[in-house]
């Protein structure tokens, strides 16, 4: 359950839920068991992970596993018309910040986010830009 956790946080970190939805998430999570773990309640009630094993992104920073699991969801919610390119950049610019050099994802969510800013300055055409990102989220995907 942490790993899942800890993915509903990293996807709050970067834009692809609301603190809204972490909470909800939380919350879903209580009602349907009996024993629950001292975290799952820290997060229900907007409370702090420092220092909590896996869930403190500071101490566990976001790692290649972390980054196979949210590129095939951003790619799921492109693909479904969840998410648009820009909502898909604006995540992919918030996780590089939050991944170490050498991180073998980092230069893959970089240039999703730099490429649709140069389109965006019209440095470059747009044509194809949709295929190139679902190309380098797969990439992502098969680390």
């Amino acid at each position: 359950m942490k790993q899942t956790a800890r993915n509903w946080i990293i996807q709050e970190k970067i834009g692809l839920i609301s603190k809204k939805d972490l909470v909800q998430l939380a919350d879903d999570y209580i009602a349907n068991h009996d024993e629950l773990p001292d975290w799952i309640m820290e997060i229900a009630i907007n409370g702090s992970l420092d220092r909590i094993e896996e869930l403190d992104l500071i101490l566990n920073p976001i790692r290649d596993s972390d980054c196979i699991l949210i590129a095939t969801q951003m790619l799921a919610l492109f693909e479904s018309g969840k998410l648009d390119i820009y909502q898909i950049a604006a995540a992919c610019y918030r996780i590089y910040l939050a991944l170490e050099w050498g991180s073998m994802a980092l230069n893959h969510f970089i240039w999703i986010s730099d490429e649709l800013e140069l389109i965006e300055q019209g440095v470059k055409p747009r044509e194809g830009y949709e295929e190139n990102l679902k190309d380098e989220l797969s990439k992502i995907i098969n680390l």
